[in-house]
């Protein structure tokens, strides 16, 4: 009986965890409330950026400031619409207005 007990509290265990490697950086989550519209100033793509197909074998280069919608996250790329088109970007491309996000990343 103690096997089944520990048995139980290791498989609760690993959900937690997994569920926990899993959770949204504060900074994604911002990235989420932030990027609703192509037609905000809140959160754009930087200039240069490649906006990819999904298995990146086409990608176009964005211009300036391109005003970006959020409409999922996979691995290290935003999948997102702007006025140029739909598709997938860098993580690291995605600029925000610092003044609007959480408190651990406001300026």
């Amino acid at each position: 009986m103690a096997r089944f007990y520990l048995a139980c509290v290791l498989v609760a265990a690993s959900i937690f965890y997994v569920n926990a490697a899993m959770a949204e950086t504060p900074w994604q989550k911002d990235t989420r409330r932030l990027c609703v519209s192509t037609q905000q100033q809140a959160c754009w793509i930087k200039a240069g950026a490649a906006l990819c197909d999904k298995d990146q074998m086409r990608c176009d280069k964005l211009p300036d400031h391109a005003p970006a919608r959020i409409i999922g996250h996979g691995g290290s790329r935003w999948h997102v619409q702007t006025a140029y088109g739909t598709g997938w970007v860098s993580e690291r491309m995605i600029m925000m207005d610092c003044r609007l996000m959480s408190p651990p990343h406001r300026c």
